[in-house]
């Protein structure tokens, strides 16, 4: 790896540090912007689209199989 490549490396790991903290600071916040006397709220809010590890699969006691 040559110092281009180190540095591309280096700042790309830094942009997305900085992406990240600004993505957990603006979650779930709501915001607010007025101009010429017209409001526009919108709301951030981020779920997690991973599904759990472990998978709970319930079935009734009263099913007969």
């Amino acid at each position: 790896m040559d110092s281009t490549q180190g540095f591309s490396l280096g700042t790309l790991i830094t942009v997305l540090t900085i992406f990240a903290g600004y993505l957990i600071k603006l979650n779930h916040h709501r915001i607010r912007s007025t101009c010429c006397n017209k409001i526009c709220v919108s709301s951030i809010d981020v779920e997690a689209t991973t599904p759990p590890e472990i998978l709970e699969i319930k079935i009734p006691n009263n099913i007969i199989i």
